[in-house]
């Protein structure tokens, strides 16, 4: 018996990369049952480019006053989907070809899962690869257990947002994402869902997921601090309560790590020296834990090679007298 499987696009001023993100589902070896695309109030061609495609997938589209939150168009969408299984793909990321064919397999394996997740590839603005976002679960596909979920969830999201395959009746148990979480929304979403269990990991890439300046999460901050407070107010309530205490520690310095990350990408001097201090006090054993469970230097490498990419594509231009604006 086939597998319904759902994809939900929260959409705003797509147009440069909705016709990719939606080629990726046109192109799967098995089809998608359903494509719910909310868009928020465009005012560029997306809704041409959704047109479009209209007659060669099953796409139901709610054009929406635009409200600036990719969180609330994501619930409503999520609350349209009658699929068995539910993906949240945004509107700049792919899903490689074989995604639903492969992931049906496993749902017939295991078909009483809640969610299956893989890993990612890191791609740029113009789709070049630029690494692979990882689970810290192996290289083996297999159940994973709440607790070793929980465990190395709540140090860090892990997980990027094309990658879950959900139950649509696990959602229905966990509610709505919360609105005023632009930033991590979607961790608060795993960690929901952890504690339900019943998810099959498979360690092959299937989805892509795309690092550039202008993505919806990263213009929805004013600051760093509001950013860092983004994930504080996920971690610590579940932190408070947390054990062992090494969790606790490694956890509240990964949110640090995230800060420095943080001014990485938006170009502001760090004090590397404390961070480096905190990092040596951890000791060997925590700092295994730290790489494996926050993938913070795949997160790293691939921005810093987005940067390069940026910085030499720039200084073309201004070489060539053309506008900066155009990148923009």
């Amino acid at each position: 018996m086939p597998v319904k499987i759902s994809a939900v696009i929260p959409t705003h001023n797509g147009s440069l990369f909705l016709e990719e993100t939606l080629n990726g589902l046109l192109l799967q070896t098995s089809p998608v049952h359903e494509v719910i695309i909310v868009d928020d109030g465009s005012t560029d061609n997306t809704s041409q480019i959704i047109e479009t495609f209209k007659t060669k997938i099953p796409i139901k589209v709610f054009y929406r006053t635009h409200c600036g939150n990719w969180v609330t168009n994501t619930n409503f969408g999520l609350a349209q989907a009658v699929g068995d299984y539910v993906s949240i793909l945004h509107q700049d990321d792919v899903w490689l070809p074989d995604r639903i064919a492969v992931l049906t397999e496993i749902i017939h394996a295991h078909p009483a899962s809640n969610v299956i997740l893989h890993p990612s590839m890191f791609i740029d603005i113009n789709g070049k690869r630029l690494g692979i976002w990882r689970c810290p679960f192996g290289k083996k596909q297999r159940p994973i257990e709440s607790a070793e979920i929980l465990e190395k969830l709540i140090v860090q999201n892990f997980i990027s947002m094309p990658a879950p395959l959900i139950s649509r009746q696990a959602l229905e148990k966990i509610g709505a994402l919360d609105e005023e979480l632009w930033f991590t929304a979607d961790w608060k979403l795993w960690l929901s869902l952890a504690r339900l269990g019943k998810w099959i990991y498979h360690p092959v890439p299937l989805t892509c997921f795309r690092v550039h300046e202008n993505s919806q999460t990263i213009l929805g901050g004013k600051s760093i601090q509001s950013y860092a407070e983004q994930i504080r107010r996920v971690q610590d309530p579940l932190l408070d309560n947390f054990s062992p205490q090494k969790i606790q520690t490694l956890a509240r310095f990964n949110t640090e790590a995230n800060v420095a990350l943080l001014h990485i990408l938006f170009s502001q001097p760090y004090q590397w020296f404390g961070l480096l201090s905190k990092f040596i006090t951890l000791g060997p054993t925590a700092w295994i834990q730290f790489f494996s469970f926050s993938r913070f230097h795949e997160r790293l490498i691939a921005r810093l090679r987005l940067r390069k990419k940026i910085i030499r594509t720039r200084r073309s231009m201004i070489e060539s007298g053309d506008s900066l604006s155009r990148d923009r």
